[in-house]
């Protein structure tokens, strides 16, 4: 079993695990940290680290989840289907970047071949057909699944020929074809893609909310922090994937470089199934991350291509726009960022985040709880905005800041490891107390 990113996979079938998986931990942690801190040293100024604690499921990319026979017989049709689409979610979600990524890519290729096409045969082309051409450069066609998005490249197709055939007429100067974009499948790509994976889904139950609340006030004693409305684009530009932060009006907030894991662990923490209820267990897994992020200067390409996008937008939404501006429940990718050049497939998700942060002053420990609504798989057709729209809760934990000394200290990546693991025991209890008898 090969699992992405994740250095540590525990079973809570018991205790006899937790001391070895601790110092495992810890090991790791502090290996991480010793890298983390010479990178600081050499590249001064950079950004400061972050630790967090996330929840939710962790998935194999290439599949849903395994069950076991006996699972499935008991399980309702229900659990099956929400189980599912949780794998789905996670896998969709990584498709839509990497065909983004993909399609970028093969677009600058294509460039390329056309420019030193233009440099070696410099006749003029005919003129004619070039909307067909446009149909056919810088898509890709899911029709035959066994080869790949975009299937092979059609040799029959490279050139067209203008001539009216032995008949009689002069003949037309042959043109050449712009290549159709060969793109890989997901299954293929992810072999050797190192960037954005979704194995772990970020999401607890919803009733979990209630117990998360109390846990923060009551358990940890916190202090309610703030509120948040915003909104979260996650953009493809130049084959790298930024963030975008923008307010609940969408309008532009800042740019940043997608997160760089210093390090990430996973504890598995679910159960396929209660052997006394027969029923799901909605433990989620833990997920660890010391993180670094840069904001995107004004001065950046993106940044001024965002800017001038929402500068000439009347309404000053030039990266996402509502596609009903009273029911304000759906988004698009804007119709001045689509002129700027950008296609739709640019931005495969966004996040409308209603956020609530506690704060304990005297840990220096946040907990954020989080209502999320999450827009995936762009349309083809950008007005109709994402096919896919989910609603879920996430809850996040945010540790002290890594001071050198801190990030260092055995005794801080044991107190990262109970954070998560504290907050699933108290889930898994009153999940227990809450069955019904």
């Amino acid at each position: 079993m090969r699992l992405h990113q994740a250095h540590l996979v525990c079973y809570m079938n018991g205790r006899q695990w937790y001391e070895h998986a601790g110092a495992t931990f810890c090991a790791k942690f502090i290996q991480q940290m010793i890298k983390l801190s010479r990178y600081e040293h050499l590249n001064p100024g950079i950004s400061k680290a972050k630790a967090f604690v996330r929840f939710g499921h962790h998935y194999l990319i290439n599949l849903p989840r395994s069950f076991d026979d006996e699972t499935i017989m008991l399980a309702n049709i229900k659990k099956l289907e929400d189980e599912f689409e949780r794998g789905r979610t996670a896998r969709e979600l990584y498709e839509s970047v990497l065909i983004a990524k993909q399609k970028q890519k093969a677009q600058v290729a294509m460039n390329r071949e056309v420019s030193s096409n233009q440099e070696l045969d410099p006749v003029g082309v005919v003129d004619g057909s070039q909307e067909d051409d446009e149909a056919v450069w810088g898509e890709y066609s899911d029709e035959d699944l066994g080869d790949g998005w975009g299937g092979e490249f059609d040799e029959d197709e490279e050139f067209d020929s203008g001539g009216t055939g032995a008949g009689g007429g002069p003949r037309r100067k042959r043109r050449r074809r712009r290549p159709r974009m060969v793109l890989q499948k997901a299954s293929t790509a992810a072999q050797s893609d190192k960037g954005v994976t979704h194995s772990f889904y970020s999401m607890i139950e919803p009733k979990h909310a209630p117990w998360t609340e109390e846990y923060a006030s009551k358990r940890l004693g916190m202090k309610l922090l703030k509120t948040t409305d915003t909104y979260q684009v996650a953009i493809v530009h130049q084959s790298f994937e930024y963030n975008i932060g923008l307010t609940d009006d969408l309008q532009l907030v800042k740019v940043s470089t997608r997160p760089s894991r210093w390090f990430s662990t996973t504890l598995k923490m679910r159960q396929e199934m209660d052997d006394e209820s027969h029923t799901m267990d909605s433990t989620p897994d833990v997920r660890f991350y010391v993180s670094t992020t840069e904001e995107v200067s004004k001065t950046d390409e993106l940044y001024k291509k965002l800017a001038q996008c929402c500068s000439t937008a009347p309404d000053g939404r030039g990266v996402i726009e509502f596609c009903d501006d009273v029911s304000r429940d759906k988004v698009r990718v804007s119709r001045h960022l689509l002129a700027a050049g950008e296609s739709s497939a640019c931005i495969p998700t966004v996040r409308h985040v209603r956020g609530t942060t506690y704060y304990n002053a005297q840990t220096e420990t946040q907990l954020s709880l989080m209502h999320i609504r999450e827009f995936g798989i762009p349309d083809r057709n950008p007005a109709d905005g994402f096919l896919s729209v989910r609603d879920k809760v996430e809850a996040e934990f945010l540790l002290p800041p890594l001071t050198a000394e801190r990030r260092l200290r055995p005794g801080f990546a044991r107190e990262f490891l109970e954070t998560g693991l504290q907050f699933v025991d108290f889930l898994r209890t009153q999940a227990d107390m809450a069955m019904p008898e």
